[in-house]
């Protein structure tokens, strides 16, 4: 009789090889997928935030007389501050970086998240997001405008640059 010699080849088998993918690539996206969800979640904070401040900054003018007490614009945070309307008197910084700002466009006041240096720093997602979020109720849908780095106004349906940097800014009359 012959002796088969059967030597044990040392290694991983395709199924065990293709599982361990399978569980790395449900593990990338979920890490993905949790991402997204932050994103949007500080989307969502920055949106609420707008609100927030805009409310602040109404119930401050009409205790208060008018649109004049937003000149000078770098004054109003210390005002709301007095009037218990904002926990510091430094302009208010959001969860996906920036301040909020009282900026003139079209010798209007608005309020606008800008980077510290009051230049455009949102990504097209962020600024589309942001938008979309700000005009989702109708009475707002005019009041909201977004500007590119170079201070154009631009319409978000329409932009799609990946490169370029935005701003995004609230109307600030009632």
């Amino acid at each position: 009789m012959y002796k088969i010699n059967k030597k044990k080849i040392a290694g991983f088998s395709l199924i065990e090889i293709s599982i361990v993918l399978l569980i790395a690539g449900i593990m990338l996206g979920s890490v993905l997928k949790g991402r997204d969800l932050i994103e949007q979640a500080r989307i969502r904070s920055v949106v609420y935030t707008f609100s927030q401040i805009q409310t602040g900054i109404f119930m401050y003018i009409s205790d208060h007389g008018g649109e004049d007490v937003l000149n000078p614009p770098t004054l109003i945070w210390e005002k709301l501050n007095e009037e218990f309307l904002l926990p510091t008197a430094e302009a208010p910084s959001s969860k996906i970086g920036g301040v909020f700002a009282i900026r003139r466009i079209n010798n209007l006041n608005y309020l606008s998240l800008v980077s510290k240096e009051e230049s455009a720093f949102l990504t097209i997602a962020q600024a589309k997001s942001i938008y979309a979020q700000l005009t989702e109720s109708k009475e707002r849908n005019q009041n909201v405008v977004v500007q590119n780095s170079t201070g154009n106004i631009v319409d978000m349906q329409k932009e799609n640059s990946k490169t370029e940097k935005y701003i995004v800014s609230l109307l600030l009359q009632a």
